[in-house]
């Protein structure tokens, strides 16, 4: 919902007198910016009218803003809080490293002992040894050590932004502060205090700038941001969060009844949380859920069939959207229609509020994008199975979507119009495998060239490679070809109880960056997350020694 921007002031207004009462207190999460105002310019000629204040800190940025406000009369623009005013997060910075380290968090007061020169190996940060550089933008040097309250470190390598920007994508080891405008795909953002910088706003940086605007009435206020290039709480990205195969069958069904129910799959420590915390989870389920029969048993089956309560794992962790295009998305425990399943999961997703994609009731259906709009960016899923033609939808009939390398383009290029963003889930390739076939890979730039910004692969019950491709447009797209599996029940080999969640960030011009995250199946049945650096680790080497392995190959 939009508020009027009187609105928006108010709120902001005591957002700030809040922050102002509270900024002696104890919390490193959120540091206050320490300033001495000065009036940089209060003078105005007779013919012109300006700022009626400024109170900020940099004269140089004290200038940008009176040239900006020339003509405009009654504003007041200060580094400190302006009753009444409203709060603008004018630039944040976000902690950045190559995409394959295995640092994936770091606190404050890690960052800032980093920043001071007291760490020099990664080790020191839980991750692997590896020599840790810390470089910052030459221009942002003085602001970031003001906002982290620290003297830097002499070992501090500043260089012009671009510089900087190259080599956190190109040389392993490096930790910089980019603003977050400046994420890419390439590039790791780190979790600093609980703040991601691929899902929440710049104003919960605790790396950050604010200024605060006052102006007589909201035409002015709004005319004076505008002028000045700013936003109330600064840029919003959208961050996803996508899971791999989702089977509440058989054993993992079973022992998940025998723990207790459906509401314990996801107790390990941070799993829900972090299902919870992101703007839309996507969750790939490979089996109908069905109210009138019972789920697969605890045998030796193929035939996997899911219980209808296994919905409220799903709607305990926030789950959005489900991808249902799979080999065993019409499979019936005993006999009985696929079509009877497709009635009954649609009617158990209805029910809980959970959107779906990829099972319809004929070939157009199916084909036509599920759209999502979160923070203003709008997504569109499209979900296809290259497995079991024998479920595949038909002109008039009900069917998962079949993977039809002749139609992805045109589907693709229908959602795009009318998204920002479309995300392609695609059930395909051979099972325990890392390395995707030349027909994903086929899909997968299929895809990426018509407009799809993410794909996301799954059916190989293994962790696969991922990709970063870049199209003919010069617009980047990434694929990850399996996250292998989420909860199921295959504990005879240690990678088939082995999986990683994608996080992404979007913003609605692009895709801003990717995290992996790697997990176990415990219990048969309980997704638990891994230290990336430690039991972790065999997981993402699998991933990019694949991923290594796809280089030249096209």
């Amino acid at each position: 919902m939009k508020l009027p921007l009187l609105a928006v002031l108010a709120l902001a207004a005591v957002l700030a007198a809040g922050s102002a009462c509270s900024s002696g207190g104890a919390s490193t999460s959120t540091p206050t910016v320490e300033v001495t105002a000065t009036i940089v310019a209060v003078a105005t000629p007779a013919t012109t009218a300006t700022a009626s204040g400024l109170a900020l800190r940099d004269s140089a940025e004290g200038d940008r803003v009176r040239a900006a406000l020339v003509g405009m009369s009654g504003v007041e623009v200060s580094d400190q809080p302006l009753a009444g005013g409203a709060a603008y997060t004018t630039q944040a910075w976000a902690a950045v490293t190559d995409q394959r380290r295995d640092v994936l968090e770091l606190s404050l007061d890690e960052l800032r002992r980093a920043l001071r020169g007291e760490i020099a190996d990664w080790s020191a940060l839980g991750g692997s040894a590896l020599p840790l550089v810390v470089e910052l933008p030459a221009s942002d040097a003085g602001a970031i050590a003001r906002v982290a309250d620290v003297s830097l470190g002499a070992a501090v390598v500043r260089k012009p932004l671009a510089e900087v920007a190259a080599d956190v994508s190109s040389r392993p080891g490096v930790l910089a502060l980019l603003p977050v405008s400046e994420l890419r795909l390439g590039m790791l953002a780190l979790v600093i205090d609980g703040y991601d910088p691929y899902r929440d706003p710049a104003q919960q940086s605790p790396l950050r700038l604010e200024r605060w605007l006052r102006a007589p009435d909201e035409a002015t206020a709004a005319e004076a941001a505008r002028r000045l290039g700013w936003s109330v709480g600064g840029l919003n990205p959208v961050g996803l969060l996508a899971t791999g195969d989702y089977i509440p069958a058989r054993c993992a069904w079973s022992s998940t009844l025998a723990a207790g129910g459906p509401l314990h799959i996801f107790d390990a420590p941070g799993m829900r949380d972090l299902l919870r915390r992101a703007d839309l989870t996507v969750v790939p389920l490979e089996v109908g859920l069905m109210s009138s029969n019972q789920a697969t048993p605890c045998e030796r089956t193929t035939e996997l069939q899911g219980a209808a309560s296994a919905v409220d794992a799903l709607v305990d962790a926030g789950v959005d959207v489900v991808t249902r295009a799979s080999n065993h998305a019409l499979d019936c425990y005993g006999g009985c229609s696929g079509v009877l399943v497709k009635q009954e999961t649609d009617a158990v997703l209805q029910r809980a509020g959970i959107a779906s994609q990829g099972v319809g009731n004929s070939a157009a259906e199916t084909s036509t994008a599920l759209f999502v709009e979160r923070d203003g960016v709008r997504f569109a899923i499209l979900a296809y199975d290259d497995i079991a033609p024998w479920y595949h939808s038909t002109p008039g009939g009900v069917g998962t979507g079949g993977l039809d390398l002749e139609t992805l383009a045109a589907d693709v290029r229908a959602a795009k119009a009318r998204a920002d963003h479309v995300i392609v889930a695609m059930h395909a390739g051979i099972e325990y495998q890392a390395e995707p076939t030349d027909r994903q890979r086929d899909a997968a730039h299929i895809a990426i060239e018509a407009g799809a910004s993410l794909v996301i692969g799954n059916h190989p019950h293994w962790v696969q490679a991922t990709e970063r491709i870049t199209s003919a447009s010069g617009r980047e797209g990434f694929v990850v070809y399996a996250l292998g599996n989420f909860v199921f029940d295959q504990p005879w080999s240690t990678e088939t109880q082995q999986g990683m969640l994608l996080e992404a960030g979007f913003t609605r011009e692009r895709i801003i960056g990717v995290r992996l995250r790697p997990h176990m199946i415990r219990d048969s049945y309980r997704p638990t997350l891994l230290n990336p650096a430690t039991e972790g680790a065999p997981i993402l080497e699998r991933v990019w020694t694949a991923t290594d392995g796809l280089a030249g190959g096209r």
